[in-house]
């Protein structure tokens, strides 16, 4: 009995406020880390977002830069081959 008495703190146990403090640096490091998790996921999600921009560009430039054109140049062709006659 002797031996606990001579002991610091409470037998070896951790005192609350040590939990205490403890618990909160847990508590902050896990919110630093959602906070991390959350800007990474918004920056893919822009970054997703400026992909699809750029593919639907990429595409309306195709379309109306070359296919439109050959389509009206190839039905102006037939209809001046059908009214030739």
């Amino acid at each position: 009995m002797a031996d606990r008495a001579e002991t610091p703190g409470n037998g070896g146990y951790v005192t609350w406020g040590r939990y205490d403090a403890e618990m909160h640096a847990l508590v902050q490091r896990i919110e630093a880390l959602e906070h991390a998790m959350e800007q990474r996921w918004q920056e893919q999600a822009q970054v997703r977002t400026e992909h699809q921009t750029r593919v639907w560009q990429a595409a309306l430039a195709i379309v109306t830069g070359l296919v439109l054109p050959l389509l009206v140049l190839g039905t102006l062709a037939v209809i001046h081959l059908a009214t030739r006659s």
